[in-house]
Formats: structure tokens, sequence, C-alpha cells
């Protein structure tokens, strides 16, 4: 009886997580637009002869977003104007919740296999107390019968 319960509570965790992952899976199948970059601000040094910015650090112009993404395997960095930041903004912020859905359901799938195997070893086990009770009971008919 003690294996049935372990593989109903089993089963259960496994369809929990199943659930979940089909959730994140339709989430990530409906996120629209994505920017693969991170989006920060950055005070610069203008170019004015005799600009303060030049002399003190603190009288530097910005903040300025700035796009900082991956292209051909090199870090690229971008101004991002004010027309576009907000579609920037919001593509960056997709892509973060994407890799972290992705990440979710890596450690899902990790969990559902450990779970599996839980299930293969309480059924190499049960195979194992059959054999034994199969064994017993040839043993007592010989003595029986003996």
């Amino acid at each position: 009886m003690k294996h049935r319960e372990q593989l109903s509570k089993i089963r259960q965790r496994i369809n929990q997580l199943s659930q979940e992952r089909v959730t994140l899976e339709t989430k990530l199948m409906r996120i629209g637009y994505l920017n693969p970059g991170a989006l920060y601000w950055r005070y610069i040094e203008c170019r004015k002869r005799g600009c303060q910015c030049q002399k003190d650090k603190k009288y530097r112009h910005g903040p300025y977003p700035y796009l900082t993404y991956v292209e051909e395997g090199r870090i690229k960095v971008r101004y991002v104007g004010k027309e576009e930041l907000s579609i920037v903004e919001e593509g960056a912020s997709r892509y973060v919740v994407f890799w972290r859905n992705m990440a979710r359901i890596r450690e899902i799938n990790k969990l559902i296999l450990k779970y599996l195997e839980g299930i293969r070893d309480i059924r190499i086990e049960e195979e194992k107390l059959r054999r034994k009770a199969i064994n017993g009971n040839k043993k007592r008919d010989k003595r029986k019968s003996g």
C-alpha cells in the first residue's frame, strides 16, 4: 500500500508540473515583440568646449537610454531615442520574462524526469518484492509436499 500512495503523490506532482509547463509554454508562444538586449541609462560628456561636464562628472548630461545587445558574437551599444523608448523598454522587458519562463520550463522538465525515475525505482522495488513472494511460496509448497 505504501507504494501506491507514493505513486499517487508522484503522479499528482507530475500533473501539477505539467499544467504549469503548459501555462508557461502558452505564454511564450503569445509573448509578442522581443528586444534581445538590456536597456540602461547613462550620463555623457559632451564635446562642447568649456562645458562643465568635461571638468566635473556631476555636470554630465543625461541620463540617456542605451540598449546593449549581442550581434554576430559582439556586444553592441546604441542610443535609444524618445520616439522608440517605450517600444524598446517593452520588448526588453518581455525578453527578460521570456528567458525566466524558459528557465522555469527547464527546471520543471528536470523535476518531472526526477519523479519519473522515482516511479521507475518504485516499480523495480515492487517487482523484487513480487519475485521474493513467489520464491517464498515455492519454498513453502516444497516443504508441505516433502
